[in-house]
């Protein structure tokens, strides 16, 4: 489990996910699904991907221009969304949600995700940090409905 009281490291994850992004480039793959998201408080706006297959989340991709909190945000989620159900999505979203709103989470479930621990004393910083976790949580729901499922959120 990663040191969530060592902020050199936490800095260190973010600036790794914002220059040398895993997940940033959207793809050719004429299945997937788009959303812009632009933010209401800065000049953060990304186009963010999801592919879904077999009631699972295949891949999910951004690309844009934001600031290190959103593009890393953004990649890190991307990277954890993968491969997993609609639910464990939601999941994962929910459980970084409540980090960044400073109300009950699981630590243990947010990996690289923790490095965002202090962006709740940051009120300004808040909506950086959801930007792509909101739409891929929209794209999640959308495709939950579409098949009829219902969705087990806080």
């Amino acid at each position: 489990m990663l040191d969530k009281n060592d902020k050199f490291m936490l800095r260190q994850i973010i600036m790794q996910h914002f220059v040398e992004a895993n997940n940033k480039g959207l793809s050719d793959n004429l299945n997937s699904i788009r959303e812009l998201q632009k933010s209401q408080s800065c000049s953060d706006e990304i186009t963010i991907e999801m592919y879904f297959e077999n009631d699972r989340i295949k891949f999910a991709k951004w690309d844009g221009s934001s600031c290190a909190i959103s593009s890393a945000s953004t990649d890190i989620l991307a990277d954890q969304l993968e491969n997993k159900t609609y639910q464990e999505g939601l999941e994962i979203l929910t459980n970084f949600h409540n980090l960044i709103k400073n109300e009950k989470y699981d630590e243990e479930q947010l990996g690289e995700l923790i490095a965002f621990i202090n962006v709740a004393q940051q009120g300004n910083r808040i909506p950086c940090a959801l930007l792509g976790a909101n739409g891929f949580k929209n794209m999640i729901v959308k495709k939950m409905e579409e098949n009829n499922e219902t969705t087990k959120t806080n």
